[in-house]
């Protein structure tokens, strides 16, 4: 049994995290403890954190690790299940936004809207951008990056 510093509860051994360090060879606080402090401090640096993720997930073997488990999983009746359940879920937390890529695609179909190359860099193919969803047809052209950039901005100046 172990007293934790930061919490006072004597707990087992297994409750704290192994250390070299340290005399009896492990931490000197709680395995609950040092979470509840990992999560603090995430969330005290937050972009750091973000940041620091997207360039983990870029590393060439984690990118490679994410093909090799999608080649493996991609036609799984699980998957299939996965992605069916998450889209549906989208659909009924976005009704709006659904309804806005529905007559884009109809006005698309029909010739009322054309879709020319990004705004930004020109390029294509193109998505139809939605400054405001309760105006469906009043779309931006933007590539996928870019759209993708302008919602990363929207969001970014929406939060408080």
């Amino acid at each position: 049994m172990k007293r934790c510093f930061k919490c006072g509860a004597e707990k087992p051994l297994d409750q704290y995290y192994k250390h070299p360090a340290m005399k009896d060879g492990h931490l000197g606080k709680c395995k609950e403890c040092t979470k509840m402090d990992a999560r603090a401090t995430r969330a005290g640096n937050m972009e750091y954190y973000q940041q620091y993720d997207r360039g983990r997930s870029m590393l060439p073997h984690r990118v490679q690790a994410r093909k090799a488990h999608y080649e493996q999983t991609k036609d799984s009746p699980e998957r299939r299940a996965t992605a069916y359940r998450a889209n549906r879920a989208w659909l009924a937390r976005n009704p709006e936004k659904r309804k806005a890529y529905q007559e884009v695609a109809k006005a698309v179909k029909k010739g009322i809207v054309k879709k020319g190359g990004c705004r930004v860099c020109a390029c294509s193919p193109v998505e139809g951008h939605h400054v405001d969803y309760n105006a469906p047809l009043d779309i931006i052209c933007l590539c996928s990056k870019h759209h993708k950039e302008a919602h990363r901005l929207a969001r970014a100046n929406s939060t408080p």
